[in-house]
């Protein structure tokens, strides 16, 4: 039997269509990998909320930020490596910045938990150091009870003169997390938020908060909108 050239030309019209969808579909063995999460909040798994800075792209180039990253990416534990982080004068946005990228990093499976960890204790630990400082220099200001701000209340027993209950200003981005870690490095286990207009013109939350191991663990304690913050609240997150 006979096919004529118009019958080709119509039979190939047909398989064109097909043979583009078919070139068209990439092989599973070509797929692109999965997209990056860039998100400006990261969750992860343990309940762990990282919120992407303000400047992050230059405080992650600061020199301090580039220091901290290159000591964590070394063999140094997390004890020694905060010893260290401590002397390198680093300023709260740069330790702020290297957390974060190492926050992302993890949750998109870039560096093992690990090395997370290590990097996590070492932030928190520098967090501590930033709260004393501001604190000293509150305590050490001329009239600096006249300064606004958020309160840290540390309770303690009333039985020891020389350690009884205390309150801070501190930092206005300070955490419940940073005011609960000053009272378990002063051996409390219960604080109360509050703000103050200066001047002890304060207000305070309703109920205090018991902190503890696992408090201290979890890293991510909050107050907003319950009775463990102050009303109003000057920023208790």
């Amino acid at each position: 039997m006979q096919v004529t050239a118009r019958e080709i030309f119509a039979c190939a019209a047909l398989l064109l269509p097909t043979l583009i969808a078919g070139c068209a579909m990439p092989k599973k063995s070509g797929e692109p990998p999965a997209e990056k999460n860039m998100s400006r909040i990261v969750e992860l798994a343990d309940g762990t909320t990282c919120v992407e800075p303000a400047g992050l792209a230059e405080s992650r180039q600061k020199s301090g930020a580039v220091e901290l990253k290159s000591l964590l990416e070394s063999d140094v534990k997390a004890d020694d490596a905060l010893a260290k982080a401590k002397t390198l004068k680093l300023n709260p946005d740069e330790a702020e910045a290297v957390y974060f990228d190492s926050c992302r990093a993890y949750a998109n499976g870039e560096i093992p938990k690990a090395a997370f960890e290590n990097g996590r204790t070492v932030y928190f630990g520098l967090r501590q150091q930033f709260v004393a400082q501001s604190v000293k220099q509150w305590r050490d200001k001329k009239e600096g009870i006249a300064d606004g701000g958020k309160l840290c209340l540390v309770s303690l027993p009333d039985t020891d003169p020389e350690h009884r209950s205390f309150t801070r200003v501190v930092p206005t981005d300070s955490t419940v997390n940073d005011c609960a870690q000053m009272a378990l490095a002063n051996g409390s286990d219960q604080i109360l938020l509050g703000c103050t207009k200066g001047r002890w013109e304060n207000t305070w939350a309703k109920n205090p908060i018991t902190v503890g191991p696992a408090g201290k663990k979890s890293r991510q304690l909050t107050a907003k909108g319950t009775v463990h913050a102050p009303d109003p609240d000057c920023g208790w997150n």
